[in-house]
């Protein structure tokens, strides 16, 4: 007799999804970036001079930078309310699990014993994919474009947004690194000012001539 854990196995392919672009990882993915975009607009609204800083004293490249983030946060709304649209939660996973076939997109399903996705393999992706198409059979010609509609807008907006995203994202890194980098070198200097200053004319004071000589100029200026 089959157990019930072996016979979710078996139907893992019944509800079979994209791996890396389903319902669920884009939800999690749309909460994770607009949680970002406002804690970076905190930030910056919280000490709009650091950033300035940051960026060489440019404010006006400051501003765009938040602003940037401001609309990217503005789309995550926008993407929230298409996932509400009437034929999204029914058909955006089949219908990007019924074109997969023959694509090498990689396939999970879920396991209703262990409440879980899982791998699938090709034959059961096959099968999902199948099973997916069934499912979208179902519905009139006309049901079956606008649901279409709906699917490929919600993808081509979340493709926008983390497109966006990754490129907002490596900028804010870089601008993270090198203010981290430079509030080192200020460190370092502070520590090594408080252990040469007591003499002036020693190897430790000429030593620290070389270390303020190599910093750039907007220190100076700052």
């Amino acid at each position: 007799m089959v157990s019930k854990a072996e016979k979710a196995i078996q139907l893992r392919y019944k509800k079979a999804v994209l791996e890396e672009l389903n319902l669920d990882s884009i939800r999690n993915e749309l909460y994770d970036i607009s949680s970002e975009c406002d804690e970076v607009r905190y930030i910056a609204e919280g000490d709009e001079a650091a950033l300035i800083n940051v960026l060489d004293g440019d404010e006006e490249e400051a501003f765009e930078f938040r602003m940037a983030f401001s609309e990217l946060s503005v789309e995550c709304e926008r993407l929230y309310a298409l996932l509400t649209e009437e034929y999204i939660a029914d058909c955006f996973d089949d219908f990007l699990t019924g074109i997969s076939d023959g694509s090498g997109m990689k396939l999970i399903g879920w396991d209703s014993y262990e409440e879980d996705y899982y791998n699938l393999t090709a034959f059961e992706g096959h099968l999902g994919s199948e099973e997916a198409k069934k499912r979208l059979e179902r519905l009139t010609k006309k049901e079956l474009i606008k649901a279409g509609n709906q699917v490929f807008r919600v993808v081509i907006s979340f493709l926008n947004v983390r497109y966006k995203y990754d490129y907002l994202s490596a900028a804010m890194d870089v601008l993270r690194n090198e203010n981290t980098a430079f509030l080192e070198v200020i460190r370092k200097i502070e520590a090594e000012y408080s252990r040469v200053s007591e003499d002036c004319f020693s190897v430790e004071w000429k030593d620290f001539e070389k270390l303020i000589s190599g910093l750039p100029e907007r220190v100076w200026i700052e």
